[in-house]
């Protein structure tokens, strides 16, 4: 999977950034940007996708959603963005750089498809974006998390649960969890010459393990130093990843889950962003939903109406 952030949508590279790419066979270089539509595009190249997967059957999981942005052109490939869930029949949550340059009415949200190019399950329109105050991409990735009214239900989908505030039981270092989502399937040096990333038509999936929080912060340290946008902050972030493992550009926005012992799943993370995809030493990183001010932003939002 990719990153947009990691969305196309991880929108990978950060806020801050732009990923040069000068054709086959010459370097990516990262430089700083100010041009929101250069931001967008760094973001697509350094955040979010599945790598190591594998495909999902139909109907498994009924929770995903597919964030379409219209902006981007009229076919429906043009139009791949960003990863979401379904947290309840009328709100999908997702991630903040996915959308904060967007209007609601550039959205679409699909539901019920495994495979993104068929007519399968529904398509809704978006009635308003809702983004962390505390958002602030010029600054960090911190609290990249904004929650989606729709213009009508979701129907056929199911909603997966929310982690509570401050219940870390789904987080402790070597805990499996799951990732799922339809972006990028290579693993991606964002400093080598690779070839163009695939994006896969049918939804995957995969397996990875929590992090420890001050190995993950001491892995993005250095890389942090120069991009502050990669900077890890456990308060808000967690880490997750596997060998040959890991979510990528396209699969931004997407969940982060645990399964229960009862075989229900329950969403702790958000896909943020990684540098490059399944790069040994910089595991995934994800909205933590069990910070209190980020499990309160999103609950308040489902309950504001307006």
């Amino acid at each position: 999977m990719s990153k947009n952030g990691r969305g196309l949508g991880r929108l990978g590279l950060l806020a801050t950034l732009i990923v040069a790419t000068i054709v086959a066979g010459m370097l990516i270089a990262l430089v700083p940007i100010a041009d929101p539509a250069a931001q967008a595009a760094a973001r697509d190249d350094v955040q979010s996708r599945i790598v190591g997967g594998s495909i999902v059957p139909d109907g498994k999981y009924r929770f995903m959603a597919v964030v379409m942005n219209l902006d981007r052109g009229r076919s429906r490939e043009a139009r791949r963005w960003c990863g979401g869930s379904v947290i309840a029949r009328r709100y999908v949550l997702t991630a903040a750089h996915c959308v904060v340059d967007y209007r609601p009415s550039s959205l679409r949200v699909a539901v019920d498809r495994t495979r993104y190019k068929s007519n399968r399950g529904v398509t809704v329109g978006v009635k308003r974006i809702r983004i962390h105050p505390n958002y602030n991409p010029m600054q960090s990735s911190q609290y990249d998390v904004a929650v989606l009214r729709l213009d009508g239900k979701a129907r056929r989908s199911r909603n997966i649960r929310v982690v509570g505030v401050n219940d870390t039981r789904f987080e402790q270092t070597g805990q499996p969890v799951r990732v799922a989502g339809w972006g990028g399937v290579r693993a991606q040096d964002p400093l080598s010459l690779v070839p163009p990333q695939v994006y896969p038509n049918a939804m995957r999936e995969v397996g990875v393990l929590a992090v420890d929080n001050a190995q993950c912060v001491s892995d993005y340290a250095s890389i942090g130093s120069q991009y502050p946008s990669l900077l890890v902050y456990p308060e808000t972030m967690l880490c997750a990843s596997a060998p040959r493992a890991d979510s990528c550009q396209g699969d931004s926005g997407g969940p982060l889950f645990a399964v229960t012992p009862n075989g229900s799943y329950v969403q702790v993370g958000i896909v943020s962003f990684g540098y490059g995809c399944a790069q040994n030493g910089y595991p995934g990183v994800y909205t933590r939903l069990s910070n209190p001010s980020i499990n309160a932003f999103i609950r308040d939002a489902m309950a504001t109406k307006r």
